[in-house]
């Protein structure tokens, strides 16, 4: 019995390995390369400059603000992680998409791991997959926006929930990863309303 569960850790280890790999090559080959035109994926392209603005400006020339546009107060999170990027490697378009596709490589073995715990090794294995492959995520985690590091935020405050059931100081976890989400994008107070009204009906009950 335990060499089977040592044996079901191993093959789960080995496939999430595998997804990771895969993940990785989609979001990270010829990283400079320009985006689909198809628009399938929702994306406006050319706002990847515009958005990394104040992170440059820090990089390169010592100050967040040298103008009118000052997208740090909208998206603090995200302006931070940009200029933690272009400080460790250079200022240029491959090192600004080098968040979003870490973030989600991130968000694909969270998730993982989440689906494992609620529905077995199996479920967890097909969670990493498709989320490694779904062709709109991939292509959000290719582009220096704010929209997959949003969204891998919100997977890990999702996977501290998930451990939250069992262990409850998981859920201060929980809430600050749905914080760093919405200084991240605003769009994700949605998910954050949610949490606190999860919060508040296990209170009351």
């Amino acid at each position: 019995m335990i060499g089977s569960k040592a044996a079901d850790q191993k093959r789960f280890a080995a496939g999430l390995l595998c997804a990771l790999i895969l993940a990785a090559l989609l979001r990270g080959l010829f990283p400079a390369a320009d985006p689909p035109t198809n628009p399938t994926s929702g994306i406006v392209w050319h706002d990847e400059g515009a958005w990394v603005h104040n992170a440059r400006n820090k990089a390169l020339f010592g100050a967040w603000s040298l103008d009118a546009w000052n997208p740090m107060y909208i998206a603090p999170v995200f302006t931070g992680l940009e200029y933690l990027s272009f400080r460790a490697l250079g200022v240029g378009v491959r090192q600004a998409r080098v968040v979003p596709e870490v973030m989600g490589l991130l968000s694909v073995l969270l998730l993982a791991l989440g689906i494992r715990r609620i529905a077995g090794n199996g479920a967890g294995l097909i969670a990493a997959a498709l989320l490694a492959t779904n062709y709109p995520y991939v292509m959000w985690n290719r582009a220096a926006l704010m929209e997959g590091p949003m969204i891998a935020f919100l997977v890990a405050s999702w996977y501290c929930y998930v451990r939250a059931q069992r262990q409850a100081w998981w859920g201060l976890w929980a809430g600050a990863f749905a914080l760093l989400g919405f200084f991240t994008k605003a769009a994700a107070a949605f998910y954050a309303a949610a949490l606190g009204v999860d919060a508040l009906m296990v209170l009351v009950l």
